[in-house]
């Protein structure tokens, strides 16, 4: 039997954004919830756009699972990845806390299971913290946006702090975000790494970025940045993610400002951002931070390259990761808002909360189910879907199945794609109506199962369900059965 999600739904759901006062800002009263690091099973809202590489920050706090390509699901977890909080009630001594459960660095002080609470209504994310004198929410989203072409390809992930101090005494509140300059796939090379910082206007950046001879060219001038535009940021361009956490901890425990001081040579070159605030009794403040990474060229198993949708937006040539970051810092209320209205008429609908919550936290296959979304292929001419203006994109049948758009189950992401991106579904439909008019390769005019698979190269070689069917029963080289099955 065919399905579509391995991590199955999220029920999880909506707290509305956007809102300046953190003491208001809590969850809808819709909301399912489950405490953070309370299941083994650790999955999340994905971040990224459309075909622009996902991952998830999961139900622990922790970042991943990973797909940054279509045929590369990495159940793995970055452990350098990760938000912390430094707490300094009216001068006394202060408390820092790494804000995750489990999957980070050995020396980092992680909260217990429980004493957070984690929400989703894809494509936003939430945690609320407790245990701490200030009244804590992580808001986290990527832009993914009904009739919205452009932003819903961006690879960017927002986090935006909603702080309130709710006693009578100040207290001085630090954030920091750590990144490592981090690999891309398993199976493909990533070496060269260096990180920079970069400043422009309000914004302090992180650009993490590799370059060696070597690298493929996947992965040559590839980019993550780290950045955020608020007042009182300090940053640590190299930290040593190969060892146990402690010199970036001890460096953030200390004071909540980070010194930037020279770093021993390392393997795996690892940034921080910090941000310190004070909060008056009753006063509230949002702390914003941003990751983008550029990795603008997606490869599949034949050789052949593509240029991801977003390239149209930020053309490929010159490093775009602390672009995009800009961007966002920019532009992430609206984008917030943006998200709201759209889901909004649903919300309001008679339809039953549960409902309503499964089925916006499935549309997290929209990116997270080997999302793929071209702006043109790089090695070859395209054969289909080459009408001016025509992006030709899929989703995997499900984990399991690694077929690309697979037609015979299309009812499942036809809906998504036709209500919400329709150019999208003309795009995909189109690609299949050059399959079945293919005289050459398709004498009969019928319908293939899929536009191939990403293992060999979708969209040139279609059909691969098929194939593949030709050669493990027609050829004998089913494992179970071989050539006699089909003579049985």
């Amino acid at each position: 039997m065919k399905f579509r999600a391995m991590f199955g739904i999220l029920a999880l759901l909506l707290c509305q954004s956007a809102l300046t006062n953190a003491e208001d800002y809590n969850p809808s009263p819709y909301a399912w919830s489950i405490p953070l690091g309370a299941s083994a099973h650790k999955a999340g809202v994905p971040l990224g756009g459309i075909g622009a590489g996902n991952f998830m920050y999961n139900a622990s706090g922790s970042f991943g699972p990973w797909r940054m390509r279509p045929q590369d699901l990495e159940v793995k977890f970055m452990p350098q990845a990760a938000f912390h909080l430094r707490e300094e009630v009216d001068g006394k001594m202060p408390h820092t806390a790494t804000l995750a459960t489990s999957d980070v660095m050995a020396a980092w002080p992680k909260i217990e299971p429980g004493s957070a609470t984690y929400y989703a209504l894809f494509p936003k994310g939430w945690c609320k913290y407790s245990g701490f004198q200030t009244t804590i929410t992580l808001e986290f989203f990527s832009p993914i946006i009904k009739d919205n072409y452009r932003e819903t390809s961006l690879p960017v992930g927002v986090f935006l702090f909603h702080l309130h101090n709710p006693s009578d005494k100040p207290v001085k509140l630090s954030l920091m975000f750590t990144f490592p300059n981090a690999p891309y796939v398993n199976r493909v090379a990533r070496g060269g790494l260096t990180n920079k910082v970069v400043r422009r206007g309000a914004m302090n950046a992180i650009v993490l970025t590799a370059d060696n001879p070597t690298n493929p060219v996947e992965t040559q001038g590839s980019q993550w940045c780290i950045a955020t535009d608020a007042k009182g940021a300090s940053v640590q361009a190299v930290w040593d993610g190969t060892g146990d956490g402690r010199d970036i901890l001890d460096e953030f425990s200390r004071s909540g400002v980070l010194r930037d001081i020279q770093a021993v040579h390392t393997k795996l070159p690892c940034g921080a951002i910090a941000v310190s605030v004070t909060l008056e009794p009753g006063e509230s403040k949002d702390v914003p931070f941003v990751l983008a990474w550029d990795f603008p060229q997606v490869s599949f198993g034949s050789g052949t390259r593509w240029w991801r949708r977003y390239t149209e937006y930020f053309p490929p040539g010159k490093p775009q990761a602390s672009e995009i970051a800009a961007e966002a810092l920019k532009k992430f209320r609206k984008w917030s808002k943006a998200i709201d209205d759209w889901q909004s008429p649903y919300m309001a609908g008679s339809a039953p909360a549960w409902l309503k919550q499964g089925a916006m936290n499935e549309l997290y296959y929209c990116t997270f189910g080997g999302s793929f979304w071209e702006n043109g292929c790089i090695t070859k001419p395209k054969e289909y879907g080459a009408r001016p203006g025509q992006h030709l994109a899929f989703v995997m049948e499900c984990m399991e199945y690694n077929y690309a758009e697979s037609f015979d189950v299309r009812q499942h992401a036809c809906r998504v794609t036709r209500d919400l991106w329709p150019q999208m579904e003309r795009d995909i439909l189109l690609g299949f109506a050059d399959f079945v008019t293919d005289e050459k390769i398709n004498p009969k005019g019928a319908v293939p199962h899929d536009a191939g698979s990403p293992e060999d190269d979708p969209f040139f070689a279609y059909d691969q369900y098929a194939r593949n069917y030709i050669r493990y029963y027609h050829h004998g080289d089913c494992p179970r059965h071989g050539r006699n099955f089909l003579q049985s």
